[in-house]
């Protein structure tokens, strides 16, 4: 093998945050933390108060009457309180920390940890909305989680709405993904979540079998944090942010709305992948996969409203005589949105 072929085949794959996921995967939580160095944890208790109940009646079994240490967010509502927990964690000695909610908690429960301004583990306990971005490090400041623990007892603390917002934000990372980096492991990591995508849709069918479809629709976040953690940045991704503009659709509404488009330039580009995909989702079109998850996210003609701007800019940037007149205007406006 030459050597410009060995450099076009070689490729990098990291996976740092380990995944436990059953109906009562907290049961086991005293083992994963010491398996992971972990003896006097601070749980990060979530900021709706139905979440912090259903999290601390666990941990009330989980513990018994010795109890843990915890704080919760909705007692934090200033930046100067944020940092007087961090310095307490820091005096008081923790030596990990266990962050629990939605992508919205796990954010702050990082950041606490960040200002703590020590290298100590953090294990997760998403569940509700999230990205995938739960399972990365936001910056370079803050860890990646060494491990996640679903449970399916807080499942029933989501909606269907939300979690097919979820499922749509974790497929466009895996799709883009599959579009800049398709190698063998960033294959496998998407077949998987479009495995657990279409797993979730068949288990939210049956009441009985809907604890099982929400854990599947967070594994397949969770697949999809790592399809987004092993790929270079995306201007796909950074186009769909773009595009989350307030008074017309949030993040996730954006990525609902230009994931059919994307499969469908999977499709057109990559025909070999998009049929592996296929067969992942058991033989259904992956762009009608996606389309029903759309459907699901509720998005409220915002997917619409987006498809239907994004086609008038493209007929009016592609147009050459239109890109001569229009960039002498275009560079007089701020050079990133939002400037003024």
């Amino acid at each position: 093998m030459c050597a410009e072929t060995a450099h076009d085949t070689s490729f990098s794959f990291h996976l740092h945050t380990w995944v436990v996921c059953s109906s009562r995967a907290l049961d086991g939580m005293r083992g994963i933390l010491r398996d992971a160095g972990i003896e006097y944890p601070l749980w990060v208790l979530p900021q709706k108060s139905v979440h912090h109940r259903a999290v601390s009646r666990i941990l009330k079994q989980l513990y018994g009457r010795t109890g843990t240490q915890t704080v919760s967010l909705d007692t934090l509502t200033a930046e100067d309180q944020v940092i007087e927990i961090a310095q307490h964690c820091k005096a008081e000695g923790y030596d990990g920390f266990v962050l629990c909610g939605d992508e919205s908690d796990i954010t702050k429960g990082k950041h606490i940890a960040s200002l703590s301004g020590s290298d100590h583990p953090i294990v997760l306990v998403p569940f509700g909305e999230l990205s995938g971005s739960e399972f990365l490090g936001h910056d370079p400041a803050s860890r990646i989680p060494i491990s996640a623990v679903l449970d399916g007892r807080l499942t029933k603390l989501t909606t269907l709405k939300n979690t097919a917002r979820s499922v749509c934000f974790a497929l466009l990372q895996t799709t883009t993904a599959l579009i800049e980096q398709p190698n063998p492991l960033m294959l496998s990591t998407a077949e998987s979540a479009f495995t657990s995508a279409q797993e979730a849709l068949d288990h939210m069918v049956e009441p009985a079998e809907r604890q099982s479809g929400f854990l599947s629709a967070i594994l397949c976040v969770y697949f999809g944090g790592m399809c987004a953690q092993n790929r270079k940045s995306s201007a796909i991704i950074d186009f769909s942010q773009r595009l989350a503009i307030e008074g017309l659709a949030d993040s996730y509404e954006s990525a609902a709305a230009i994931l059919p488009y994307v499969c469908t330039q999977l499709q057109n580009n990559q025909p070999e992948i998009y049929e592996t995909i296929k067969q992942a989702v058991g033989g259904m079109d992956p762009i009608e996969f996606v389309r029903t998850w759309v459907s699901l996210s509720d998005p409220q003609g915002t997917d619409r409203i987006i498809a239907l701007l994004c086609g008038d800019m493209h007929d009016l940037l592609t147009h050459p005589r239109n890109i001569r007149e229009l960039q002498p205007l275009l560079s007089l406006f701020p050079e990133s949105g939002g400037a003024s």
